[in-house]
């Protein structure tokens, strides 16, 4: 069976605890579980965490989570197979700023510009390791593990 490049895609982005390797802003990330990741992240000097919980998780398709703990936000990663040799990655998010720093860089638009940043160092990690890391190919609906692979 021939793996299309949003399969490698996806399996490359289910390994959340690489994800520090090409988003420069992540001190750590780890899984304890299949629907909860722990992110540290340091923006502007000063560390934070924050824990996402999973919400709905479809094999080559999207990835939903929302934060239960630390910076509040809800996100969802897409992917899409345009051509054979060509995936779109789509990262949205919602997030709510609570502190004054927090609402400044909603402002300046700096999430935005960071989570772009990071896309293309992702485009770059995939098309430098030709062979996936692993993968979790699991599906969770409404935050609960329905079928693992």
């Amino acid at each position: 069976m021939c793996k299309s490049n949003r399969h490698t895609a996806y399996n490359q982005w289910t390994q959340f605890e690489e994800w520090p390797q090409f988003m420069h802003r992540l001190e750590s990330v780890s899984q304890e579980e299949d629907t909860q990741v722990k992110i540290k992240v340091k923006i502007w000097g000063k560390s934070k965490e924050f824990t996402a919980d999973i919400l709905e998780q479809v094999p080559d398709e999207r990835i939903k989570w929302e934060v239960s703990e630390g910076i509040t936000h809800t996100g969802v990663v897409t992917f899409s197979e345009l051509a054979p040799n060509l995936t779109h990655v789509e990262v949205n998010m919602d997030v709510q700023p609570g502190s004054l720093l927090e609402k400044a860089a909603r402002g300046m638009r700096h999430i935005k510009r960071a989570v772009r940043a990071d896309l293309h160092r992702f485009k770059a990690h995939v098309m430098m390791n030709q062979e996936e890391q692993g993968a979790w190919r699991g599906t969770i609906d409404d935050g609960e593990v329905k079928r693992t692979r």
